[in-house]
């Protein structure tokens, strides 16, 4: 029995309740330890309960929004005619690559200037490899100068071409955050496809962190320095992404092909294949989720025309797969 509690003990007398005295001297730090461990209890209950019902409420929910959407027009081929597109007329598609383009050189000038001075990145780690604080100095400083630069650019565009897409309204919160809640039953049940390929093909399990900057997140969580990374993560890295592929790439494709589909489609096939070196070879499944998310950022970009609304959408994700990491690792089985 836990220390701490009480019970009623059965003797040849008959029942002997504990009486006030030595026996019923219960410290306060015994009292916690034993709350603790029944709330970690029922934490770990309903974690697993969860889990147990969860792929049957993914393929119920993905069904529903996808009969939903498709009833609403958002899915069908007329879909972007019917509501209107974005009005990326006034510069040439190489333009709006161009400006894309600048974004990511930007990020990388900046990562590599930031690596080359050791008062930022700190010594190298063993047998080269990256440091934790290396990796949060370099994506933070390339993340603040890219979104410096992607802004003001796009900013300046946003004058010429006012109905582009370049604008942020305060509603666009509210609104990505609503599109990423449609989206995300579809991106975790092609997760699970995903997943069970990887098992049928490799006859094993899939990793559970598959990605190269969530997995050095999780290995020095205590750190104070991940908090820098996490930053970069949750919040430089979907505003640099959806500046160069939504506000750059997409539009630049809208204007080549005319077909909003196309554009939405061939950015979110270029979107993921950047991905792939971030994702270490016994992870890449879960490029098909950043491919199925990026095809519900890009929808959403062209039916709402605000480039707010993906970039709160992929700030969510981000700030939501950070959060299953390192919750998944403080758990007590995740430790084996």
């Amino acid at each position: 029995m836990a220390q701490g509690t009480m019970s009623v003990q059965l003797t040849p007398r008959g029942a002997q309740v504990p009486t006030p005295g030595k026996d019923m001297q219960v410290s306060a730090a015994s009292v916690a330890e034993s709350l603790e461990q029944i709330k970690n209890l029922s934490v770990r209950e309903a974690f697993d309960q969860i889990r147990a019902v969860w792929p049957l409420v993914t393929i119920v929910l993905s069904v529903v929004i996808v009969l939903a959407l498709a009833a609403g027009g958002v899915l069908r081929p007329s879909g972007f005619r019917n509501s209107g597109t974005r009005d990326v007329k006034p510069f040439p598609a190489m333009m709006w690559l161009f400006a894309g383009v600048m974004v990511i050189l930007a990020q990388q000038l900046a990562m590599t200037w930031a690596a080359s001075v050791p008062r930022l990145v700190g010594p190298p780690g063993d047998d080269g490899a990256m440091t934790l604080r290396f990796a949060a100095a370099t994506q933070a400083i390339g993340g603040l100068v890219a979104g410096m630069v992607g802004i003001g650019l796009f900013a300046i565009m946003a004058k010429t071409a006012p109905e582009g897409g370049l604008k942020v309204g305060g509603l666009d919160p509210l609104v990505g955050l609503g599109c990423l809640l449609l989206a995300l039953p579809l991106v975790q049940l092609s997760s699970m496809g995903a997943e069970w390929a990887y098992r049928e093909l490799y006859g094993g399990e899939p990793v559970v962190v598959a990605h190269t900057t969530l997995r050095m997140i999780v290995d020095h969580r205590h750190d104070p320095m991940a908090w820098l990374l996490i930053g970069a993560v949750v919040i430089g890295a979907p505003l640099i992404e959806e500046l160069a592929f939504r506000a750059g790439l997409q539009s630049a494709a809208l204007k080549l092909t005319g077909s909003p589909w196309a554009a939405v489609v061939g950015t979110s096939a270029i979107f993921t294949a950047m991905h792939i070196p971030a994702v270490p070879a016994e992870g890449r499944y879960a490029l098909v989720q950043i491919f199925v998310l990026s095809i519900a950022m890009g929808i959403a970009y062209e039916r709402t025309r605000r480039l707010g609304v993906p970039i709160v959408m992929h700030i969510g994700f981000n700030g939501l797969m950070v959060a299953l990491a390192l919750s998944v690792a403080e758990q007590p089985a995740a430790a084996a």
